[in-house]
């Protein structure tokens, strides 16, 4: 029988405040799942959590093949515990936890979610964590409108391309508050690649990426979300499934 407690916790995460994730899909944690063989899970910072492979196998191919690679040994995925726990904690119960801690620490944590996400080529656990960034700029609660930290900046520079649409994000996010002391603060630490698209006073001469008319505030989130690749994931699962229906009305016509 598989252990009772999905998820061997080490430290318990702090994360945001409520986000709009309400059109996200739960997980059914059902006796299936709750019966299946556990793997292994471990971190860049070797942190070991142990999960249910049914529910994790699910989430995308890459996930699926990399699971069943590890067989006979842990799982290993290149991020920090803390982003990998919002991650199993989002695969378990189909929401990100809540709690209170500082806007900057929060921006960090949904941007380090949101890494782990796409380097597992999870779809909806992307649009969650874009849905509840967007959520978190939009707060009216804080005294000054948070912007996440430069070392949180740099790490989504370095496991996305720069038109990916958190990298578009962050580049309105910054534009928009045109924050001169966050700037100073933090431009030696920035990738040189956000600071080119920055379209600031400074930096617009080299901006190659155009911005749209509205402002965090005020956009559309739709744009930030990424619908085409949940079109291309649905149709490759979709593939998958007739195939291996086709195969087995194959084997019967043998």
């Amino acid at each position: 029988m598989a252990p009772s407690n999905a998820i061997a916790v080490r430290k318990r995460p702090t994360m945001p405040t409520p986000f709009h994730v309400n059109d996200v899909r739960v997980p059914t944690v059902n006796l299936e799942f709750l019966q299946s063989r556990t793997i292994e899970v471990v971190t860049q910072d070797t942190l070991r959590y142990t999960f249910y492979v049914a529910l994790l196998a699910q989430r995308s191919t890459w996930l699926k093949e990399n699971i069943s690679c590890a067989s006979k040994g842990p799982l290993k995925l290149d991020a920090a515990g803390a982003h990998v726990e919002i991650y199993l904690h989002f695969v378990l119960r189909g929401t990100l936890p809540v709690r209170e801690v500082d806007p900057v620490e929060q921006f960090d944590l949904l941007l380090g979610f949101y890494c782990v996400a796409t380097k597992v080529k999870d779809a909806e656990a992307r649009r969650t964590a874009m849905h509840a960034m967007i959520a978190l700029a939009r707060e009216k609660t804080h005294k000054e409108s948070p912007l996440p930290s430069a070392k949180a900046i740099k790490l989504v520079y370095k496991t996305v391309p720069e038109t990916d649409r958190a990298s578009l994000f962050l580049i309105q996010l910054v534009a928009d508050r045109d924050d001169a002391s966050w700037m100073k603060t933090n431009v030696a630490r920035l990738p040189r690649k956000f600071l080119a698209n920055l379209p600031l006073e400074k930096h617009s001469k080299n901006a190659t990426i155009p911005m749209p008319s509205e402002s965090v505030d005020r956009c559309d989130i739709r744009k930030f979300l990424d619908e085409e690749e949940q079109d291309k994931e649905e149709g490759q699962a979709k593939d998958e499934t007739d195939d291996a229906g086709e195969a087995g009305e194959g084997g019967d016509d043998q």
